[in-house]
């Protein structure tokens, strides 16, 4: 953890200041140690230079549905599958970065010197990405995958936290962009997930916030897949990632079978990521599913001016070539979903 990381971090209780009671390492890279709140509701540790600011550390008492225990150790399973220099869901982050600025709507000039919060970061690979290209970058999970993520991604202008989005642990007003990707609709309500957040962005017109949600299915998926999900959400995690990797073959020779009858375009993956994405489809405890115009209600609601769900249509003739490949790949290989990007905040610090 790098102490600078406490201009943006604050009690997810509170809200309040964190300070630092103790800690092992030098000044500036703390390794280990304690974070305390001003208004004294709890001390959280920093474990393996991450701050752990979780709920459950304070002294009040939730639910366990708002803890989210669950989720956070089927997704810790999940990143713990991931090998770093692999690709992420089919994709390297090379050819991922582009795709995210496209829906951001900022170019690599624009992002830099811009403070963002990468929720539900994963493996790091992007946020690390990010940072590279001159933003300070905030990276919060919930999973145990958020340690692996800071030994393998470091870079000075990128902090690690683990955390949980029902209770965000950060300052009112620091972020000029939110951006997240196939999370919110994991947790036990993702409209509280996109509204928890939402003070959180600086009080400016620039201010953006972006997120990516599972859309509504077909009814033949409902018929066929969603049964199988809700008897796999019961399997423990030992059992259940073995199982992925079972299925992984079966589920690539489908996928490019499929494709070369020309019923469907999907994107070829190694046999890892194969079973990553089967587990990411087996494994949540919660699984929601949106429309465009819904979570338009819920930015207009909070305060939102602009509202944009993103194109990843190849065919606009503004992109470049490069870029209109790149969404064509993204398109064959991610679930059905949209993408909103609000502007414009009036409701920040």
């Amino acid at each position: 953890m790098y102490r600078n990381a406490l201009d943006f971090l604050a009690c997810p209780i509170c809200g309040h200041e964190l300070f630092l009671a103790d800690h092992v390492g030098n000044d500036e890279d703390i390794t280990s140690g304690i974070v305390g709140c001003e208004r004294g509701c709890g001390k959280y540790p920093v474990r393996d230079a991450v701050p752990v600011l979780l709920p459950e550390r304070c002294q009040q008492k939730y639910e366990a549905k708002e803890l989210q225990g669950s989720t956070r150790d089927r997704f810790s399973a999940e990143w713990h599958m991931y090998r770093y220099g692999e690709t992420t869901w089919g994709v390297t982050v090379e050819e991922r970065l582009p795709v995210v600025l496209h829906e951001l709507g900022w170019s690599k000039e624009d992002i830099a010197g811009k403070v963002v919060l990468d929720a539900g970061c994963g493996n790091g690979t992007l946020s690390h990405a990010l940072a590279e290209l001159g933003a300070t970058v905030v990276a919060i999970d919930l999973s145990e995958g958020v340690f692996r993520a800071r030994q393998h991604c470091r870079h000075e202008n990128l902090h690690f936290v683990q955390g949980n989005l029902y209770f965000p642990p950060f300052k009112r007003g620091v972020f000029d962009a939110i951006y997240s990707c196939g999370v919110f609709h994991h947790a036990p309500d993702t409209r509280k997930c996109f509204a928890a957040l939402v003070p959180t962005l600086k009080n400016r017109e620039g201010a953006r916030y972006f997120i990516w949600l599972y859309s509504k299915r077909s009814t033949l998926f409902n018929l066929t897949v969603e049964p199988l999900m809700k008897a796999t959400r019961r399997l423990p995690p030992h059992l259940l990632v073995p199982l992925c990797y079972i299925l992984a073959p079966v589920v690539e020779v489908a996928s490019r079978s499929l494709t070369a009858l020309g019923m469907h375009n999907y994107g070829s993956r190694t046999l890892r990521d194969r079973a990553i994405q089967t587990h990411d489809l087996l494994a949540p405890t919660f699984v929601w599913y949106h429309s465009f115009d819904e979570v338009k209600e819920w930015a207009c609601e909070a305060g939102f001016e602009e509202i944009h769900q993103t194109n990843y249509e190849p065919t606009q003739k503004a992109l470049s070539s490069g870029l209109r490949q790149l969404l064509d790949k993204y398109r064959s290989i991610c679930r059905p979903g949209f993408g909103i990007l609000c502007k414009g905040s009036r409701v920040g610090a």
